[in-house]
């Protein structure tokens, strides 16, 4: 049973990519107040990092006893201009699979940035060690209380094994009809059907803020909370799968204005 799981869990290589952040609880990811969300989901979001910050996440993907996960991030932004650097890590016995990953964004007008991301995906199994690189590209829209996103993950289709990473395809929009209530919602195309992911967000207390998320393809869910103490916050999302045990990823982020 236990070795049915694991199969699962990294029988595609680099699926489980958290970003220790928003986007855990949120589930969407294509658009977005946390600067976390410009790794897995669009580049151009690096733009929202608060002068400068870094994070750590760690996951115990569904429990499973010597499956681990981490995230290293950083993230820096100067007037229009926004960098990200971030060191994923997935390690079972003697396998591991590592994506470093360094983005640029910009903001072309005080509505519209752009974002690129290059990777290079590595994996160690058996005494052999695979590279290989991958690109994003991302665009991101606001006006007002209204936020959309596009964005292309792994757009060179980079070959794995002998087999392709897929790209996948994200048109994203985000609503706060207020300030501290957001809507959001992705919708991905990878190889198979379209997936939807929804999430939302509200304040509880001025330091204390409650997500959730729901997606299709597989249907799962997802709910956390964030604890922002002035420049150090903590963040603890579940993810529910339907076909494993739960997903609990720990993150905390560090930040300077």
């Amino acid at each position: 049973m236990l070795a049915g799981v694991i199969a699962t869990v990294l029988t595609i290589a680099f699926e489980f990519q958290p970003a220790g952040g928003a986007a855990d609880a949120l589930l969407a990811s294509g658009t977005g107040d946390d600067w976390r969300s410009q790794f897995p989901g669009n580049p151009a979001l690096g733009v929202v990092v608060p002068g400068c910050a870094t994070a750590l996440a760690y996951c115990r993907p569904y429990g499973l006893a010597g499956v681990d996960w981490g995230r290293a991030s950083a993230g820096l932004t100067r007037g229009a201009w926004s960098g990200g650097l971030s060191l994923s890590t997935l390690s079972f016995a003697g396998y591991r699979e590592s994506d470093c990953q360094a983005n640029l964004a910009a903001r072309c007008t005080p509505e519209v940035a752009v974002g690129f991301g290059l990777h290079w995906y590595s994996i160690a199994a058996e005494g052999s060690r695979e590279g290989l690189p991958g690109f994003d590209a991302g665009l991101c829209w606001r006006t007002g209380r209204f936020q959309a996103g596009l964005a292309v993950l792994r757009a060179n289709s980079p070959m794995c094994g002998g087999a392709a990473l897929s790209p996948v395809v994200v048109v994203a929009g985000a609503v706060r009809p207020a300030d501290d209530v957001g809507i959001l919602l992705d919708v991905r195309r990878t190889d198979g059907p379209i997936s939807l992911l929804l999430g939302a967000e509200f304040d509880v207390a001025d330091e204390i803020r409650f997500r959730a998320g729901v997606g299709t393809r597989p249907l799962n869910y997802a709910a956390g909370l964030r604890l922002a103490l002035g420049s150090l916050a903590l963040d603890y999302s579940c993810r529910f799968h339907p076909a494993l045990t739960d997903a609990h990823v720990l993150g905390l982020e560090v930040s300077w204005r």
